[in-house]
């Protein structure tokens, strides 16, 4: 991957695994879920990342343990909402 990606939000924590082109996002919930807008820019940068054929996966962690994110599934509702 040559070219940056903006990225217009913070995660609460990811790691990079550059060996098998993965990366991981963790969110946190506890006292607020995730807005809108950034599950919107998530989703996104899913997208960004599939073009150089990286995998980006979303964890959310709350007290009632976790949750994986279907990420092209938040996308492709995205856009069938008008929503960029």
């Amino acid at each position: 991957m040559n070219e940056d990606i903006d990225v217009n939000f913070v995660p609460d924590a990811y790691y990079v695994d550059t060996v098998s082109q993965i990366m991981t996002i963790i969110e946190v919930v506890h006292s607020h879920d995730i807005t809108d807008d950034k599950m919107n820019q998530i989703a996104k940068l899913w997208f960004d990342l599939d073009y150089y054929n990286w995998e980006l996966a979303l964890s959310i962690v709350s007290k009632h343990g976790s949750l994986q994110i279907d990420l092209m599934g938040k996308y492709y509702d995205m856009l069938r909402k008008g929503e960029k």
